[in-house]
């Protein structure tokens, strides 16, 4: 059993995000927690505050109560609300937000109570409804029959009443993968995912998967691909290095060529840079630098073409990736063309490249200073005249739908964290760098997840 420890609220909330997770709580470790999970407690506290004041002005104070041990004498007085309740036993030590008295009955009479949780986000994300439920089946072990519904207060303090389906099943089976972790019967894997960003164990997590060579830090490795490495041998990072060969030297007497596909010549490569190469934008001869290049999706091509191709990254191992396909695809460019370094502070030369490509990379800023020391980074190795291409996380068409937390900081619907641009920011920055449009704003929307826009801008002389 791991150090005794008991199963609580966090360590469920945690399992729900990452298995893995929940085994380090279990652990008894304590990482440092983020500042996005600082702030949505924060902002769930402040839901909680103003919901709890609006009962208690609606309800005569003896039909609400608070802070009390959860059990079946406690809830036969037939309180209207019970908040803060803390179910305690050998296994589990589980806090409820707070209980609603309704209709129907149960072991305690002709009533029973249903489960309320507090959020801090104004949409409810399936992990929500999850939890809500896993609160219900707890419930229903003290009153003897299950809830058939629960609420969440979210952002607004507009309540919502979420329906559980198939009775409590799923909530009981995640409860037991739960407790066989805590028996030590089950220990989960390493995962690195995208809620790595905002759990409290993300430095931690990553410096294991250092240690041990995780294939998982290469990025957008999904689980098919691991199985497939797997059943080949491949478990490691330096594993999967040996199997890239270098092009042989010489030709052969009957030269044989593989077929060739969209997949083979242009890889993962954005849409819309690949729009710029059917445009006749970006051509032989040109230098192509990378700011934030990753593993180096959108260089396929540009690589296979010969282009004389550069590119930073502060990841160690999505530079190595990046090395490894240079190596691949273009033998004869040096290695020492891609560096580990911070975008902000990359020791490239200015007015270096014709074509600098940033994908994906600014919306990561933490903050006004840092999004505008990375954009600045990158505009200062543009030669005059060069191509700014840009594809970054925006607010355009979707200012409903994201919650700001702060600054230009906002929480997106796919629960994402991200710094956001619009189309005035953009404007004003492109004229504020000296730049000119080379194409309008573009915009695509994933529903219910993200908007992502394109900038393309040519620097002026």
């Amino acid at each position: 059993m791991l150090t005794d420890s008991k199963i609580t609220l966090d360590v469920l909330s945690g399992y729900l995000n990452c298995p893995y997770l929940a085994y380090l709580l279990l652990a008894g470790q304590k990482g440092t927690k983020s500042d996005y999970e600082i702030v949505l407690a924060e902002l769930q506290e402040d839901v909680k505050l103003k919901v709890v004041d609006q009962l208690r002005r609606q309800h005569p104070e003896p039909s609400l109560v608070s802070g009390v041990a959860l059990s079946h004498s406690t809830l036969s007085h037939g309180d209207a609300f019970v908040f803060d309740a803390d179910l305690h036993d050998d296994r589990f030590s589980i806090h409820l937000d707070g209980l609603k008295r309704v209709s129907g009955s149960s072991d305690l009479g002709d009533f029973h109570y249903v489960p309320l949780m507090f959020c801090g986000t104004r949409h409810i994300h399936k992990n929500q409804r999850r939890l809500l439920e896993l609160l219900g089946l707890f419930l229903s072990r003290v009153q003897g029959v299950e809830p058939g519904n629960g609420i969440i207060y979210r952002g607004c303090a507009a309540a919502a009443t979420v329906r559980f389906t198939n009775g409590l099943r799923a909530a009981a089976e995640l409860v037991d993968e739960v407790m066989r972790i805590q028996r030590g019967d089950a220990t989960p894997k390493l995962l690195l995912i995208p809620h790595c960003s905002a759990c409290q164990f993300r430095r931690q997590c990553h410096t294991q998967a250092v240690e041990q060579d995780s294939l998982f830090l290469l990025p957008g490795l999904r689980k098919k691909e691991l199985n497939r490495y797997a059943r080949k041998g491949l478990f490691t990072l330096t594993q999967l290095a040996h199997t890239f060969r270098p092009r042989r030297k010489g030709k052969r007497l009957t030269p044989r060529r593989p077929a060739s596909t969209l997949q083979s010549n242009f890889g993962q490569i954005d849409i819309y840079l690949f729009d710029q190469l059917l445009r006749g934008r970006i051509v032989p001869g040109m230098r192509i630098f990378d700011a934030g290049c990753g593993s180096g999706r959108n260089l396929v091509y540009l690589l296979r073409e010969g282009y004389e191709v550069f590119g930073v990254d502060s990841d160690p191992q999505a530079i190595a990736a990046t090395r490894a396909l240079g190596a691949s695809l273009a033998p004869a460019l040096p290695i020492g063309n891609f560096h580990v370094e911070a975008i902000e502070a990359m020791s490239f030369p200015d007015a270096f490249a014709d074509v600098v490509i940033s994908s994906a990379v600014l919306h990561f800023a933490r903050d006004d200073a840092h999004f505008h020391s990375m954009l600045h980074g990158t505009w200062r190795v543009l030669k005059a005249g060069g191509m700014f291409f840009c594809r970054l996380a925006s607010s355009i068409g979707m200012e409903d739908r994201v919650e700001r937390i702060v600054g230009q900081r906002f929480l997106l619907p796919d629960h994402s964290e991200r710094y956001l641009v619009n189309e005035g920011l953009l404007l004003q920055l492109t004229n504020q760098l000296g730049g000119q449009l080379l194409d309008p704003l573009k915009t695509t929307i994933v529903q219910n997840q993200r908007s992502m826009t394109t900038w393309v801008v040519r620097k002026g002389n």
